[in-house]
């Protein structure tokens, strides 16, 4: 989808920003994230959202610039091992192969052993 053309005419949309107040009054970037209440918004999770509205009728569009930042890390490691069934595969071999090490008693590669 291509933000300069409006889903509404077909006509050209331009890039524009809009106010936004959070924190007690302290305006910041407009950011979509997945969940609201009282001091609980997880900005850790929110992505920081374009605007872009038609000049021809005023229709407004909204595009976040990283999606997958508002899942959190479990739900888009899953998400990107459905999308992606090579990275799946990938992953799944070395679990199993860290799995096994472990067994072993082994030290995993990249983990500091200092011994006992």
């Amino acid at each position: 989808m291509d933000p300069l053309v409006c889903i509404q005419c077909g006509g050209e949309c331009v890039r524009g920003d809009f106010s936004s107040v959070a924190n007690f009054g302290v305006t910041r970037e407009p950011h979509f994230v997945t969940g609201y209440g009282w001091m609980q918004v997880k900005y850790d999770r929110a992505t920081p959202i374009d605007a872009y509205m038609c000049l021809n009728c005023g229709h407004i569009q909204f595009f976040g610039r990283e999606p997958l930042a508002v899942l959190d890390p479990i739900e888009r490691q899953q998400k990107l091992r459905r999308d992606f069934p090579e990275l799946d595969s990938k992953l799944t071999r070395e679990e199993k192969r860290r799995k096994e090490q472990e067994k072993k008693g082994l030290p995993l590669e990249g983990d500091e052993h200092t011994g006992v």
